[in-house]
C-alpha cells in the first residue's frame, strides 16, 4: 500500500500484484485518492481483465450470440514449479493457481441458474 499510495501522490497510474490492499478500509482509502486525482489503479490477475474475458463478456452483454446456454473456461499451465523459484506453498491447501479457479469463472455468473466450478490439479 506504502508504494501504491506514494505512486498515487505523485500523479502516476498504478498497476500491482494481488493483493490490491491487505484490508477494505486502506483500499477504499487508496481508491478516493485516486479517483480524486483522476489516477488510475488496476491490479492482476489478467485473466479476467484480459482481452479475451472481455471480448467474449462484451459480446454476450451486447446480444451478439443470443442467449447463453452453457459456458466453459479452462485454466491450463504446467504449474508453478516450472516458473516460481520457491513454489512449495503453492501446493499446500487453499493456495496457489488452482484455489483461483472457481472465484475467477463467478465473474461470468450473471442470471445463472446453476452454476458449477471444478478445479484438478494434475
Amino acid at each position: 500500500m506504502e508504494v501504491a499510495t506514494a505512486a498515487v501522490n505523485a500523479g502516476k497510474h498504478v498497476w500491482t500484484e494481488k493483493p490490491f490492499s491487505l484490508d477494505r478500509e486502506s483500499g477504499l482509502g487508496l481508491l478516493k485518492t485516486a479517483d480524486a486525482a483522476g489516477i488510475r489503479l488496476g491490479t492482476a490477475p489478467d485473466t479476467f481483465l484480459g482481452a479475451g474475458l472481455q471480448t467474449a463478456l462484451r459480446l454476450i452483454q451486447r446480444g451478439d450470440i443470443g442467449t447463453p446456454l452453457t459456458a466453459m473456461t479452462t485454466f491450463q499451465t504446467p504449474g508453478p514449479e516450472s516458473w516460481h523459484p520457491n513454489p512449495a506453498f503453492l501446493f499446500q491447501y487453499g493456495a496457489g493457481p488452482p484455489s483461483r479457479c472457481p472465484r475467477t469463472s463467478r465473474r461470468w455468473r450473471g442470471r445463472v441458474r446453476r452454476f458449477l466450478a471444478q478445479c484438478f490439479l494434475l
